[in-house]
């Protein structure tokens, strides 16, 4: 399921990262965020230009881990022929015992819930047994995650790489009905 990649290789979709990931969420938009530009605090009308302006602090909710996965596809994070993103998609990984042990554990090692990827342990390296939360997302600077090449610790082998690409594509492109 899994290699132990070399620092040369390049980033790629399934590339796991031991390294404190912060998901920010927000549960009311009126109210748990505030953005500080210059020591002063902006309003939420002021939102919509703080990707033009820069150097904003988002004060926010969010969901820490210890380990995250690339989930964006691997032509587009790191390549010799063409332009890379700007940002890289990243998920968060969760240990399997944070889902209740009442059928949702087997469920999600049988990957039968479709927001959850699950993974293997590798006790070699120090990954526990673990799952994608794909509703716990983040975006990095593709320069800053190459800088942090080295906090990889594993990456998705074929045939599980372009699963995960495909359970992630999935989740996204159902059709709601009513």
């Amino acid at each position: 399921m899994y290699r132990i990649p070399a620092r040369e290789d390049l980033l790629s979709q399934g590339d796991i990262f031991r390294k404190k990931f912060a998901f920010p969420y927000t549960a009311n938009l009126q109210e748990d965020h505030l953005i500080i530009r210059e020591g002063r605090d902006i309003g939420h009308s002021q939102l919509a230009d703080a990707w033009l302006a820069g150097n904003e602090i988002l004060v926010g909710p969010s969901f820490g881990t210890d380990f995250g996965i690339v989930l964006s596809n691997s032509c587009d994070i790191e390549s010799n022929d063409k332009d890379p993103l700007e940002f890289v998609t990243i998920g968060a990984i969760l240990p399997i015992t944070t889902l209740p042990n009442d059928g949702k554990q087997g469920d999600c090692r049988r990957n039968r819930m479709v927001r959850l990827f699950y993974l293997a342990a590798n006790y070699s390296v120090g990954f526990p047994e673990s799952y994608v939360h794909f509703g716990l997302l983040t975006l990095v600077r593709q320069e800053s995650l190459i800088s942090i090449k080295d906090a990889r610790n594993l990456s998705m082998d074929h045939p599980y790489r372009e699963d995960l690409g495909h359970r992630f594509g999935e989740l996204f492109s159902r059709v709601a009905r009513p």
